[in-house]
């Protein structure tokens, strides 16, 4: 038995997602959506209204029009935190263990703390599992997007991938990701 990785998006998240499919919509057209279902247990409009509006003050989402025939639509930046949102679902969906381990090593200067504070949170939310205060594992292979991701951030030249065949006494390690039942 795996370690089961899964990603459940919040309300906001999920409307940034649903946007980027549809585009451009009215608040009635999320939801017949299959995301808003499947990812979101609040059933009620208001909730999904004020987490757009949350969104639109975080430059997020844009909105054309008045209030009852608004059209909401993606910000480029809400393009850019739709395109990590998918890294991580996508990271999440089962998959067979091909024998190597990734380490993920890094050292990212105090300046620029906030881009190591999030990195972090990344590694947590895509399941890996910390061996030391800057190195973490995960028996997977990495997305590209999440190359894609950290260039971006010009985090590339602060950490480093290891592919490695084993770890000497991974037992424990084997335990975390693969759990017997």
């Amino acid at each position: 038995m795996r370690r089961i990785i899964t990603y459940k998006l919040t309300l906001g998240e999920a409307a940034l997602v649903i946007l980027d499919d549809i585009v451009t919509g009215t608040l009635a057209t999320f939801y017949p959506h299959p995301y808003y279902h499947t990812f979101c247990s609040h059933a009620h409009r208001r909730s999904f209204y004020n987490a757009l509006k949350r969104l639109e003050r975080t430059y997020l989402v844009g909105r054309k029009g008045r209030r009852r025939g608004e059209q909401w639509y993606l910000t480029p930046e809400g393009e850019q935190v739709v395109r990590r949102l998918r890294v991580k679902l996508v990271y999440a969906r089962k998959r067979r263990w091909d024998g190597k381990w990734r380490l993920v090593i890094f050292d990212v200067p105090e300046r620029i703390r906030g881009r190591r504070d999030f990195l972090r949170k990344e590694l947590v939310a895509m399941g890996f599992h910390q061996l030391q205060k800057s190195v973490w594992v995960t028996p997977y292979p990495l997305p590209d997007d999440f190359f894609d991701i950290m260039d971006e951030l010009e985090l590339g030249k602060h950490f480093r991938i290891v592919t490695a065949d084993g770890i000497r006494d991974d037992g424990d390690l084997r335990t975390v990701f693969f759990p017997k039942e």
